[in-house]
């Protein structure tokens, strides 16, 4: 059908029309091009051309889009194209190459355009395109430097966690033969050197747990562990420690707890007992007299069964000036210089409250005024538990009977470290435990074949064989022979739960922490001589879940 004449002022505008949309493509500051079904280039506006390092339009017309785009986005490319040719409006970025060979990032809108005859048939697309190269840039950069910045955290908390373990060593012998030592018989002089050893010890050790424990934290390396627990009994034995522990009766040391306190709860005690402990500790160095209180509230809040377990730890102190306390949180920190001078610490406290309130999705804060006092509070999710749950294993204490078969029994231990052993036999000569010492994995499997063992324990690094290597070819061999499963602990000071993790899954019961503390290690080794419980992952032995923070 012949298409209608114009009259001279219809033909007149549309000559205006395509002088405006003209005018409009050539000063756009973006890049507009018209590409056919075949992908090549059909027209491109100068600042197009700008982009692509061409002169002129006649310089690249007709030449195939794709040749511009890089290799590793050709692809991706020819997709979103298929994608605006069936119809689609679609976004990209990409890279492309111009003809000098400078390498630019582009973000570019396609949009399909139709047949004027034919409104179903799209005959071409429209690409606006604009240069992203510097922001593209910028969002690499900062990639970058967030990659560093892990890579950076994660190596200071692996050399925190080294650190840890390499101090940990010594200190086992230093605690290990202070016991010892007290256990003979002193003076009343030398049983106050004793008490001044055990003190500096356990000071440094709570340093080296500090430092560990903020390690863990920041490798993520922290689990959950929900268990029932009452906040009265948590809040009355945490106050009632450090009351024993107070030097001076210029500080009054108080609780206030509700009677709903009173019961049964789920959540996360030993976080949160740590938590207060830590509080409380520093509300008592800051406080040189007058009063430091811990407040409990439950807020019930229309949570159904969960309740808000609210702490404040309220003390008289010095106090904090307010442009300085959006620092009291983060690690390595002190108010001021003075304040470490004058009353020590390593300002890493505050900061595991913090982070660990966070992990429990709990908060915590801070008010005070200097010179009048501090009040740290915080807040963390706990549930009801409808009744108390029935005691395990709760059987009458046998004290005589279990002393004999602990005298009665067999230990063998593999440990190269000349001190750690002994400090060991040291132990075991006060207990009366029969014990036998080899210094490598490969000597305690020949000596577990060759006589009967009650109980191993086995240090994890060891030359030769190391601990790891030990346990799994004593397991295999009680598998090949259908011996009776021997009760297996890791003697270790690697206490990260993804390396407690690996060492029941090579077949050890449990696991002693170095510096070992000698009660602790005495009761694994009663539970394990009398209960039996051997084989059930995780920690057979002492009854309990792997858990991070002891």
């Amino acid at each position: 059908m012949d298409r209608p004449m114009l009259s001279g002022e219809e033909l007149t505008e549309l000559r205006r029309r395509e002088a405006r949309l003209k005018a409009i493509f050539e000063s756009e500051p973006e890049c507009v091009k018209i590409v056919d079904r075949n992908y090549c280039l059909v027209d491109m506006n100068p600042a197009g051309l700008r982009m692509i390092e061409a002169e002129s339009i006649d310089q690249v017309r007709g030449c195939l889009l794709t040749d511009l785009v890089s290799d590793q986005h050709h692809d991706e490319f020819l997709k979103g194209a298929d994608r605006v040719f069936s119809g689609e409006t679609v976004r990209q970025q990409f890279e492309i190459t111009g003809l000098h060979g400078t390498r630019r990032w582009m973000d570019q809108v396609s949009a399909p355009l139709f047949d004027p005859e034919d409104p179903n048939q799209i005959v071409e697309m429209v690409c606006v395109t604009r240069d992203v190269t510097d922001q593209e840039g910028v969002l690499r950069e900062l990639e970058f430097q967030k990659e560093k910045a892990n890579e950076a955290n994660h190596a200071k908390s692996m050399f925190l966690a080294n650190m840890s373990h390499e101090i940990r060593t010594p200190m086992n012998g230093v605690l290990g033969m202070a016991y010892a030592l007290s256990k003979t018989s002193l003076s009343d002089k030398q049983k106050d050197m004793v008490d001044v050893i055990n003190q500096s010890a356990d000071a440094l050790l709570g340093l080296i747990d500090q430092i560990l424990d903020l390690s863990k934290i920041e490798y993520g390396d922290i689990e959950t562990v929900s268990q029932s627990f009452n906040p009265r009994e948590l809040v009355e034995s945490t106050v009632l420690f450090f009351d024993k522990s107070l030097k001076t009766n210029a500080v009054r040391l108080s609780y206030r707890v509700p009677e709903t306190a009173d019961a049964d709860y789920d959540g996360d005690p030993a976080r949160i007992k740590q938590v207060l402990s830590n509080l409380i500790s520093n509300a008592l160095k800051f406080t040189e007299q007058g009063t430091v209180e811990v407040i409990v509230e439950l807020d019930e809040g229309g949570l159904g069964d969960q309740v808000e377990m609210v702490v404040s730890v309220i003390d008289s102190g010095i106090g904090i000036e307010k442009h300085k306390q959006e620092h009291v949180f983060a690690p390595f920190t002190q108010v001021d210089s003075s304040d470490t001078r004058l009353y020590g610490g390593t300002g890493l406290g505050l900061a595991i409250c913090e982070k660990l309130c966070k992990f429990m999705n709990g908060w915590i804060k801070l008010e005070s005024s200097l010179g009048k006092g501090a009040t740290f509070s915080f807040g963390v999710p706990i549930e009801r538990v409808a009744e108390r749950k029935p005691e395990q294993d709760a059987v009458p204490s046998q004290e005589g009977s279990r002393k004999s078969e602990l005298s009665d029994a067999k230990i063998l231990v593999a440990e190269d470290n000349d001190l750690n052993r002994r400090v060991l036999s040291s132990l075991f000569e006060i207990c009366n435990l029969k014990a036998v010492f080899v210094d490598c994995g490969s000597d305690a499997i020949s000596k577990w074949q060759h006589e009967k063992f009650d109980l191993i324990l086995l240090d994890i690094h060891m030359p030769g064989k190391n601990g790891i290597d030990t346990v799994k070819a004593i397991r295999e061999d009680e598998v090949l022979h259908g011996g009776l499963r021997t009760p297996i602990f890791a003697v270790t000071a690697d206490v990260l739960s993804q390396q407690v993790e690996k060492y029941f899954e090579a077949g050890f019961d449990d696991f002693v922490a170095k510096p070992i503390d000698p009660k602790k290690l005495l009761r694994k080794i009663d539970f394990a001589l009398n209960k039996k419980a051997y084989g059930q992952h995780p920690m057979s032995l002492s009854g309990t879940s792997v858990q991070t923070y002891s």
